[in-house]
């Protein structure tokens, strides 16, 4: 059997039985990411925050070092592990805040209902939950899903939503990408959740007007810093790569 999820209202009416826990607080990790950041969910069930910290990576090849202790030459594909993802069910409303630079982000407004999925009545395990599979086809990408009923809580990993229950695991066609829980903890409380205060936020229309921004950005106080070693005599170079499809359908 194959049921239909097109609504997020559906899949409140649906997940309204097992209602145990006011609020739940969810760690996850993307399994294809060697690094295994943590991400977090905290939901009360009608609101809900998505965060991932941003980590410090190393991007210079120790044996190209150049006067400045810059590599001569260095080909660097950028891209954050920062982000906030605010979910307002009763608005409908799923707001984005995206890292730029020097404290400044970038707002990205989404609807919470965007994803439409197909349930199956295939079962399987996840994190000591019995859970369910199913599809959808979200901005050019295939994924499966993973939900319990036993979590009556419309939410999930990043945008991921809109299932009759918490989203255990997620995973992308291809092996982009795949979003596995680590931890779950259940509250009696309905927790506040705190919407992001930036000192300096910008609203842009689109993950690919984000991505521009972002890079335009980025080229420009690279090339700032490598006039000022240019000066001092270093022949460091660098090109910064833009990732096109592959880095705007992932945000």
């Amino acid at each position: 059997m194959k049921l239909i999820i097109t609504s997020i209202a559906t899949t409140l009416v649906l997940g309204l039985g097992n209602i145990q826990a006011q609020s739940v607080k969810a760690t996850y990790v993307d399994l294809t990411d060697e690094d295994r950041t943590k991400e977090y969910l905290i939901t009360n069930g009608h609101e809900s925050l998505y965060y991932a910290e941003a980590i410090a990576s190393n991007m210079a090849d120790p044996e190209n070092k150049g006067p400045f202790g810059l590599p001569e030459d260095m080909n660097v594909t950028l891209g954050s592990k920062e982000k906030y993802l605010y979910k307002d069910a009763s608005k409908n409303l799923l707001t984005s805040y995206m890292p730029g630079f020097k404290g400044h982000y970038f707002k990205i407004i989404d609807q919470v209902d965007i994803m439409k999925w197909e349930i199956v009545d295939e079962t399987s395990e996840v994190a000591g939950y019995r859970v369910q599979k199913a599809f959808t086809h979200f901005r050019g990408r295939d994924y499966e899903a993973w939900f319990s009923i036993d979590l009556p809580f419309v939410n999930g990993p990043w945008k991921f939503g809109g299932l009759p229950g918490l989203i255990l695991e997620v995973k992308e066609s291809t092996g982009l990408l795949h979003y596995q829980v680590q931890s779950i903890t259940l509250m009696d409380d309905e927790l506040k959740i705190e919407v992001p205060q930036f000192k300096s936020v910008q609203t842009v229309s689109s993950n690919e007007s984000y991505a521009k921004h972002y890079y335009d950005q980025m080229e420009s106080i690279i090339e700032q810093e490598m006039a000022k070693l240019r000066a001092k005599g270093s022949n460091v170079k660098m090109t910064i790569n833009r990732p096109q499809t592959e880095f705007l359908e992932i945000y």
